[in-house]
């Protein structure tokens, strides 16, 4: 009898065999696969035993790009040949982030040149920030220009390149120093003095490694590396300005600043002049000082007259007026910071009358006689411009002018016994305006007839009138330029017209009109007829003018009202006539009685109706034909 024993089985499942470090392989991703016919399960990695069962005991990977051979080893438990069943599992070659630059210093601004050399470069993608606001995702960027600060201090930039991949992100950083032109600032602590003046000047210039030159002006000079204060004194036996300079200077650039300072000796010469014929004059009076001091920087001048002015140059000269009489003492008061001193000048101005005027009327028309009032104050002469090329030296004149268009400019000079004049000048004080020339024209003509009431009138004045004011000579009026007006009556009528201009100068113009034709009528027809083609037989209306008032009825034959009217037009003539209805049907043809009471308004009552000669009547008939 023979017994055929199985044979061992060695064999295992993975889940992944290639991974990131460290890469740990676990009994979760290997699994072996278990058989009857084995007794013993033993690992290995690269050869070496790393643990027995049939649970795969864990091992790490911890160097990239590493190959790692793992082998299982299964036991025959019928003394069988032992299987075996290898597999690699290998690690991601890792990317070391790195990059060189051309400049790691320089004056701004500085354009610097980045190359990548990450390794290898070609398995990751790469983000630049280059620490000046702008970045790049290229693998080898463009130039980068970093600009200088403009305080001037040095800037640091920091670099970073970012390496990713998918294992990870690795980083790699520099930086950038940046040197801006150095900038100068310093502080002298005094910049005036008297000889000897000693000044220190504080230097507090931004940045380092700067170099410092001091010209202080005087021939002297100083270098210094740091910004510790500098002294230097100063000496001068006269005002002198001298100009001390700072220059900072680095790889970048220079700057210089500069300030003056002013040096006064310790004495002061005054010296004011004043010319022999200024001394004395007339109100207001002008007088040049002259100011030839020297040594001083700093002048006040006291004209006695209330007045002051100060002033920091001489030689000079300086003008006043004194606008009163009176006896001025002028005080020069002159300084250097180091000593004070003064000089003074006596000034004497004599009075000046005071001229003033009135005049008893300034404006009018056409002539003008003018009577002036002089108040001017003292024993004067006089001399009088009435501006029309006429003068007068009495002390209250009278003067008559004539018409124009400009106003006339009167002056007056007056001196009095010291021979100090005074002038008062009054422009444009007398107006005499040319008056208008009233003038006009009544249309259609002076002279009208009944029954025609209106006039239209036309102004035709000159010498540019502004208003008009019209009286019609029936008690109407107007404003208007070219008015028209309507009488009541017939009659001849007074019409005037005053005209004003700009100054108020005014003319006047009467004209008559008249209104011809009988002065006050009423005619009362005898008969109509409403279906007539002419129009004016259609309504049975009575004719008349200048009436007051009036009343007119109409009646049938049994005496009743049938229509009755008493509206006038403004002319006074009968507004409406009856139509020929009745209760408003057409009345039927036959006769009708008409009746009328009227005043005319010269104030008499119509005597009535007569035809053909007979007896006025206030009544007739009527005879309506259909």
């Amino acid at each position: 009898k023979m017994t055929v024993n199985p044979v061992p089985v060695a064999a295992y499942t993975f889940k992944n065999d290639l991974a990131c470090i460290p890469f740990a392989l676990t009994a979760d991703n290997i699994k072996a696969t278990a058989s009857d016919a084995n007794s013993a399960y033993n690992w290995y990695a690269d050869g070496t035993l790393i643990g027995s069962g049939i649970t795969f005991p864990g091992y790490t990977i911890n160097t990239d790009d590493t190959h790692v051979e793992i082998k299982l080893v299964a036991t025959s438990k019928y003394g069988c040949a032992d299987a075996v069943f290898t597999h690699v599992f290998s690690t991601i070659k890792e990317v070391t982030a790195g990059f060189t630059q051309n400049q790691t210093k320089g004056c701004g601004p500085l354009t610097v040149t980045f190359t990548n050399t990450s390794n290898p470069q070609n398995l990751a993608t790469y983000s630049w920030n280059f620490g000046n606001g702008t970045t790049s995702t290229q693998a080898n960027p463009t130039p980068v220009t970093y600009a200088a600060r403009t305080d001037g201090k040095d800037t640091t930039y920091t670099i970073t390149l970012r390496a990713m991949t998918t294992c990870g992100i690795r980083t790699a950083t520099s930086t950038v120093v940046v040197r801006p032109k150095p900038i100068s600032i310093f502080t002298p602590d005094k910049t005036t003095g008297c000889s000897p003046l000693t000044v220190n000047f504080n230097n507090t210039s931004p940045g380092t490694g700067n170099t410092y030159t001091y010209d202080f002006g005087d021939g002297t000079t100083l270098v210094t590396t740091d910004n510790k204060p500098v002294n230097h004194t100063y000496t001068a036996p006269n005002n002198k300005v001298f100009t001390v300079k700072m220059t900072a200077q680095n790889e970048c650039g220079s700057s210089t600043t500069e300030y003056k300072i002013s040096i006064s000796p310790n004495t002061v010469l005054p010296q004011l002049i004043v010319n022999g014929d200024q001394k004395a004059g007339c109100a207001p009076w002008t007088v040049n000082f002259y100011n030839n001091t020297k040594g001083g920087t700093y002048f006040t001048y006291d004209f006695g007259d209330g007045t002051t002015l100060s002033s920091v140059s001489a030689p000079e000269v300086v003008s006043h007026t004194f606008l009163k009489d009176g006896i001025y003492k002028v005080i020069m008061r002159a300084t250097n910071g180091c000593s004070d001193t003064s000089a003074s000048q006596s000034i004497t101005v004599y009075p000046q009358p005071v001229v003033g005027f009135a005049a008893d009327v300034t404006k009018g028309c056409t002539q003008l006689t003018v009577n002036f009032t002089n108040k001017t104050s003292g024993n004067n002469t006089y001399l009088w411009d009435f501006g029309d090329g006429s003068t007068s030296s009495t002390a209250n004149p009278t003067h008559t002018f004539q018409a124009r268009i400009a106003p006339y400019t009167i002056s007056l000079i007056a001196k009095n016994l010291l021979n100090c004049p005074d002038t008062l000048v009054m422009k444009d004080y007398i107006a005499v305006t040319v008056p208008p020339k009233a003038a006009f024209r009544a249309n259609p003509d002076s002279v009208i007839a009944y029954p025609h009431y209106s006039f239209s009138f036309k102004d035709q004045s000159s010498n540019a009138p502004i208003v008009w004011k019209w009286n019609f000579g029936d008690g109407s009026t107007s404003t208007k330029q070219n008015p028209e007006h309507t009488y009541r009556d017939t009659g001849v009528y007074k019409v005037q017209l005053v005209v004003y201009n700009l100054q108020g100068c005014a003319d006047t113009i009467t004209h008559k009109v008249q209104i011809t034709g009988v002065p006050g009528q009423l005619f009362v027809p005898n008969a109509f007829m409403p279906n007539s083609k002419f129009e004016e037989l259609r309504t049975f209306k009575v004719k008349g003018s200048g009436i007051k008032t009036w009343r007119m009825r109409v009646f049938n034959k049994w005496g009743q009202v049938i229509w009755e009217s008493t509206k006038l037009t403004d002319r006074g003539e009968p507004a409406e006539g009856w139509d020929g209805l009745m209760n408003g049907a057409p009345a039927p043809q036959g006769v009708y009685v008409w009746q009328v009471e009227a005043k005319y308004q010269n104030g008499n009552d119509w005597e009535g109706m007569s035809y053909k000669g007979s007896t006025p009547s206030r009544t007739g008939v009527i005879h309506l034909i259909q």
